[in-house]
């Protein structure tokens, strides 16, 4: 084969593949099953509780019926349980906006850093005008 007609061959494949790539991260979360991760945070399973937490924010807004779920898992004993669970509400948003208290609770008293900061971003995407301030010295 000649260099000249590898050309067109090689952005054939290069255009299919970027078509290809983009097509599956489109929106991964469109084919979350919100009812399914909503069940899945009562597993007594913590890794179970955590893929859910995190294909709920995948979900971002239609997420919104988990959100009575998500509250409770603010005070979980296991503090990336905690995190996630405030990730997801940040994620569901404006909708969100009864776990605003419980956050401003974490964000306040956490014993986890990474917790309360969690919970102060999510705080901000649930009310931007209303968001904490950074928390300094975050490392």
């Amino acid at each position: 084969m000649k260099p000249a007609s590898l050309i067109p061959a090689c952005l054939g494949f290069a255009v299919g593949f970027l078509l290809l790539v983009n097509g599956c991260s489109r929106n991964p979360g469109a084919r979350v099953n919100v009812q399914n991760q909503i069940a899945a945070l009562q597993s007594s399973d913590t890794n179970v509780v955590e893929e859910a937490c995190i294909a709920l924010a995948m979900a971002g807004e239609r997420s919104v019926p988990a959100v009575p779920d998500l509250i409770p898992l603010l005070k979980h004993k296991d503090s990336e349980v905690r995190r996630l669970a405030a990730y997801a509400l940040g994620e569901i948003g404006p909708k969100a906006k009864a776990a605003y208290p419980a956050l401003q609770e974490v964000y306040s008293a956490d014993s986890s850093r990474k917790v309360q900061t969690q919970a102060g971003m999510s705080m901000g995407s649930i009310d931007p005008s209303n968001a904490p301030p950074v928390m300094p010295n975050i490392q």
